[in-house]
């Protein structure tokens, strides 16, 4: 008899890092009682550090009893499922059944968190321009939350290749026009906020703000500077790039495996991180896509993404939109939104995080093939 594990949490993030020390496993759905989440692991997991945050559920309770048998059918694709969804009714995000009175959801969200861009520029590759007013941006930014984001990832420099760089002054000018309102923002609806940049100074003027993570499209801030982030409890997104802005005609040596390449980029990045007193718990890596990667390569390193899962902190992939798509494509940037979300469905719960101009296009795929998974 097959032998499962009722996982709950609060927080997917305690989850995901659980995940990434297995393999071979088959996953529920999350079904949502409350303020709690549940999944069911087709795995007998040994005892684990129960935390208010992830706990392995021993003793069942009489709805834990319920998630059970409804997360068992999904797996085992029985009968039972066909009954337990029949007796269910559709809901903005799953299908419900109340059982004295207990609502269980089997939810359609999905582990992966979503770095929601917000562009406050005029110059980005697909969207420059649209958002430049702080109406239209926080219109922007409460339709990201409703369609599920957790964090906004404010940029007001671009990194397209034909745009010229943003003083750290211009950028932090900028930044105090929009910050105050998105912070507001973000004490109302229970979200983080990202702040997309490589100055230094710029950073250092952050720390005394309320954000939560500092996005790096260089990679390359000082260790010192990095570890004041983190201390902070804040994050630090580290992204490997060759250049910013970007150069498109400069990128890995064809005749090197770019997995590889940005593999002992990132551990000897740990390294550092490491060896500075960073504590690893507090960062995320981002392979860069078409940051110093030609679209080959690019499409190779997002085939291969599981490699990455073995380093010891979290993912993010920022492929939306990217000239990488137009490997296959011959759409302008803009137009990229369905592309993009197909790409995300296949690392959704693969990675960390997704960074996506457009949310929407991958909530209704998602729902759609979490149906047909086997």
């Amino acid at each position: 008899m097959q032998q499962y594990s009722l996982i709950g949490f609060t927080q997917s993030s305690q989850l995901r890092h659980l995940l990434r020390s297995l393999s071979n496993y088959k996953l529920s759905s999350i079904y949502s009682v409350g303020e709690i989440s549940y999944v069911l692991l087709d795995q007998v997991l040994p005892p684990i550090a129960n935390t208010q945050k992830l706990w392995l559920c021993n003793a069942l309770t009489k709805i834990e009893q319920q998630v059970y048998h409804w997360a068992a059918s999904e797996l085992e694709n029985s009968v039972e499922f066909i009954k337990s969804e029949e007796q269910s009714r559709l809901v903005t995000d799953g299908r419900l059944i109340s059982i004295n009175g207990c609502e269980i959801i089997r939810s359609f969200a999905y582990l992966t968190e979503i770095f929601a861009i917000l562009n406050f520029t005029s110059d980005s590759f697909s969207d420059g321009g649209k958002y430049n007013s702080l109406d239209k941006l926080l219109t922007k930014a409460i339709s990201h939350i409703e369609n599920r984001a957790t964090i906004l990832d404010i940029g007001v420099e671009s990194t397209n290749p034909k745009s010229l760089p943003l003083s750290a002054d211009a950028e932090i000018a900028k930044l105090a026009i929009i910050l105050p309102e998105l912070i507001r923002l973000k004490n109302t609806h229970n979200i983080q906020i990202s702040v997309d940049t490589y100055h230094e100074k710029t950073v250092k003027w952050l720390l005394d703000k309320d954000i939560d993570i500092i996005n790096d499209v260089s990679g390359a801030i000082d260790i010192e500077l990095v570890k004041q982030i983190t201390n902070s409890q804040r994050k630090y997104v580290a992204m490997h790039s060759l250049l910013v802005p970007v150069v498109t005609t400069v990128h890995i040596d064809l005749d090197t495996d770019p997995v590889k390449y940005i593999y002992n980029w990132m551990n000897n990045k740990l390294i550092d991180l490491v060896d500075g007193g960073v504590d690893l718990q507090q960062i995320i890596l981002d392979v860069g896509i078409g940051f110093g990667a030609n679209p080959s390569q690019s499409w190779q390193l997002l085939k291969q993404i599981k490699h990455f899962a073995t380093l010891p902190c979290e993912l993010l992939v920022g492929h939306s939109r990217k000239s990488f798509l137009k490997h296959v494509t011959n759409k302008a940037s803009a137009d990229l939104d369905i592309e993009t979300a197909v790409v995300a469905l296949n690392l959704v719960n693969r990675v960390d995080y997704l960074r996506l101009h457009e949310i929407k296009p991958l909530n209704e795929l998602y729902r759609i093939t979490n149906q047909l998974r086997q």
